[in-house]
């Protein structure tokens, strides 16, 4: 296949090469000869087909993201000289700033950190340059170290207003579309929720993080693992990873990352002045009298508000729509609408999380009663002798008032007198016989929990646990579709039980069902007394590979 040939001209714009594709639009570097100056020129080439209706509406978005980005006038944000259509061929195009710098992604790629205090000074201006977008009712929704830039004089720029939200007006996208790079979200975009100005100082805060540290916040080994985390869990103290750094940033960045956007910085100035603080060797004013908020376990966060109830299940489509649009796109070698070429990233988390986003763990559920299997209760006959103890208590146990026995009444014979050794010899023995005295009532242990949680999007299908070979949880599975990427539904669902088991260690088999596939997984645990173990079971959206860990 013959490559695409660079246009001549755009518009009046000169083309002189490209810097960059994502599959929404190219990026190329340009000439303005009515001014004498280089730009840096967005335009429109989708890389998949759309009708017309739909090509009209992405075409509304790009103009509106132009309009929106070109009210911006900030040192810290990039220019927007020009917005227009080529009149040959009717290409929408955006003339911005030509920037030449390092992003902040190159300046810290393969896991590197900067110095704590250019890390600050370099924070501290992109927050006020957000303050100021605020300010405008703009919010960026994809804060992240790729999309700032560091000129050589060392002033940041943040770039790509591309996913960008006007507060009073519409979203420019659709509503229920994943949009922003996972690793940097805020929950409520990960929740599909609304979002404001904290989502970006929270998106801001996981970047500092990463140039603090060199590592990412939320790190995982998968994107369903990825957004679990953003959601739910606390990120590592920054301090126990770099020794060198100031204490009481981790108070900074666990404000600036709280999960309850109401805990967070209310804006950029405040983060911006905390940090200037920690630089000065000051204790950050506007930590005074904050507190951080405590998660449940450790780990689970109470404060999210629960995810809107799924709308009823749309028409059937084709299955093989999604793989086959996400294969096309791997093939195509594009990254998903972003103009710079930060491929790996962009390529195995961004179009991922574009299109296969999973809704976050659901707050694990109070225990229940649960006797196994509860379609088929097991038969036992008057014959048979009782089965052995099953792991799994059918109920749970609670102390019972201990009984004071009655006085029992003294046989009519006396039975034959035993020596007793333990009775001192110059003790009296009473008259007649002695009561044998009530066994003392056995301490029941208290039981063990085994959390099970399921996020899945398979449309139909059956989830069955087995622990130590007895059935314990049979569910359907029954994913909704909760929103749509690229003109696609995307389909969602959770399973959450929680058992009590007895003490020890046990083995469980998780088998999932779906079609003609059936996926079979093992794995064993020692569960504590009064202790909780969680579960997590998994299926890829590509593979259909059946994933079960521990949490």
């Amino acid at each position: 296949m013959s490559e695409e040939r660079v246009p001549e001209t755009i518009g009046r714009y000169r083309i002189q090469g490209e810097l960059g594709r994502g599959m929404m639009g190219v990026v190329y570097e340009a000439h303005d000869p009515s001014l004498n100056r280089r730009v840096a020129l967005k335009v429109v080439r989708l890389l998949f087909a759309i009708t017309d209706a739909e090509k009209d509406s992405f075409e509304r978005r790009f103009l509106s993201e132009a309009r929106i980005a070109a009210r911006l006038s900030h040192p810290g944000i990039v220019v927007v000289h020009d917005i227009g259509r080529d009149p040959q061929n009717g290409i929408l195009y955006i003339a911005l700033e030509r920037l030449r710098g390092r992003t902040l992604a190159e300046m810290t790629a393969d896991g590197g950190r900067l110095p704590w205090r250019q890390a600050l000074e370099i924070t501290v201006q992109v927050a006020r340059a957000l303050a100021y977008a605020h300010a405008q009712g703009v919010v960026h929704r994809d804060i992240k170290p790729a999309n700032v830039m560091v000129l050589a004089t060392g002033e940041p720029k943040i770039m790509d207003f591309g996913l960008a939200k006007h507060e009073a007006g519409h979203e420019l996208t659709a509503a229920g579309q994943f949009m922003g790079t996972p690793l940097f979200m805020a929950p409520e975009q990960v929740l599909g929720q609304k979002v404001d100005g904290r989502t970006d100082l929270f998106s801001l805060g996981a970047m500092l993080y990463t140039l603090l540290t060199g590592t990412r916040a939320f790190a995982a080994d998968s994107m369903h693992r990825i957004m679990s985390r953003v959601a739910h869990q606390e990120a590592q103290p920054a301090t126990e990873l770099v020794e060198d750094l100031p204490p009481v940033l981790d108070d900074v960045l666990a404000r600036a990352m709280a999960k309850d956007r109401e805990q967070r910085y209310p804006n950029g100035e405040e983060l911006a002045a905390d940090l200037e603080d920690v630089l000065a060797g000051r204790a950050p004013r506007h930590l005074a009298g904050w507190t951080r908020p405590t998660p449940v376990d450790g780990t689970m966060v109470s404060t999210l508000e629960p995810p809107a109830a799924p709308p009823p299940p749309a028409p059937k489509r084709r299955r093989h729509a999604l793989r086959t649009l996400f294969l096309a796109l791997l093939l195509a070698g594009s990254a998903v609408y972003y103009f710079r070429s930060a491929w790996p990233e962009r390529l195995v988390g961004a179009l991922e999380a574009m299109l296969f986003p999973v809704p976050p763990p659901a707050p694990v559920a109070p225990p229940t009663t649960l006797v196994p299997p509860t379609t088929r209760p097991p038969e036992r006959r008057a014959a048979e002798s009782p089965p052995p103890e099953s792991p799994l208590l059918a109920e749970a146990p609670s102390p019972a008032p201990t009984a004071t026995p009655s006085p029992t009444p003294a046989p009519t014979r006396s039975p034959t007198p035993r020596p007793t050794p333990s009775r001192s010899a110059g003790a009296k023995a009473a008259p007649g016989a002695t009561p044998k005295p009530a066994p003392k009532a056995t301490p029941t242990p208290r039981p063990a929990s085994l959390a099970v949680h399921m996020e899945h999007h398979l449309r139909s299908g059956t989830v069955r646990v087995w622990l130590d070979d007895r059935l314990v949880v049979e569910e359907t599975l029954d994913a909704r579709v909760t929103g749509k990427i690229l003109f696609f539904p995307v389909r969602k669902g959770v399973v959450e039980e929680r058992l009590k088991v007895a003490p020890g260690r046990h083995e469980l088999r998780v088998q999932v069902k779906w079609g003609d596939n059936t996926e079979v997984k093992r794995i064993a645990g020692t569960f504590r007394a009064g202790a909780t173990k969680q579960l997590e079971i998994g299926i890829s959206r590509l593979g259909g590979d059946l994933s079960i860990e521990w949490k």
